[in-house]
């Protein structure tokens, strides 16, 4: 499925671009702005435990954190895939991450994520992240990734100053059940992050 809005920023209901269960994708020289005007969920970041402080302490997010649904977005839940998005300049969204992979099930995925700019990217007050580049892993999934030259910039709400109410992730791995995640970065570059909740 493509749901493109390239170039002039006319504003996608959802993603600007999604995949799912393909096998060999190349995602290159697309400018994507304006996506998920519908505010739908799209990555949630699996349950866990806030660490505090005091030893032992911690607070519970029990049902995880909802992102907006990314403009980039590719979905494997079964497939073996080599993914490849480079090139991409991804920008000026009110309620959507920028370029979230995520492997479930029994999918084995190898991604290469090279030399994209993400930039003034918040969430709507429904969600609680922002990640300008997400990489997850659920179930039986495996998932390597290498996440090289990449530059995210004012990513996250802010509210008061630079504080806010979503937290803000240049790039942010999850993984859940018995999943592997592998994740090699390079060169990359992150500046003024908005919100900061935790």
């Amino acid at each position: 499925m493509r749901d493109l809005d390239l170039k002039h920023g006319a504003g996608a209901r959802r993603g600007g671009i999604y995949g799912h269960n393909v096998r060999n994708v190349t995602v290159a020289g697309n400018d994507v702005s304006a996506t998920n005007t519908s505010c739908t969920t799209g990555f949630v970041v699996q349950p866990f435990v806030l660490p505090l402080f005091a030893p032992g302490a911690g607070v519970p997010f029990s049902s995880g954190l909802s992102n907006g649904w990314a403009a980039i977005m590719i979905d494997e839940s079964h497939t073996i895939a080599r993914i490849s998005v480079r090139g991409n300049r991804v920008h000026d969204a009110r309620c959507a991450d920028g370029i979230d992979i995520r492997a479930s099930g029994t999918a084995r995925v190898t991604a290469a994520v090279r030399h994209n700019t993400l930039t003034h990217l918040t969430q709507d007050p429904s969600k609680q992240s922002e990640l300008a580049i997400g990489m997850q892993t659920l179930g039986h999934a495996r998932l390597a990734a290498h996440i090289d030259g990449n530059s995210e910039s004012y990513i996250g709400t802010a509210t008061v100053g630079d504080s806010g109410d979503s937290d803000s992730e240049g790039v942010f791995g999850n993984s859940a059940g018995h999943s592997h995640l592998i994740e090699n970065i390079d060169r990359n570059t992150f500046a003024h992050g908005l919100g900061h909740p935790f």
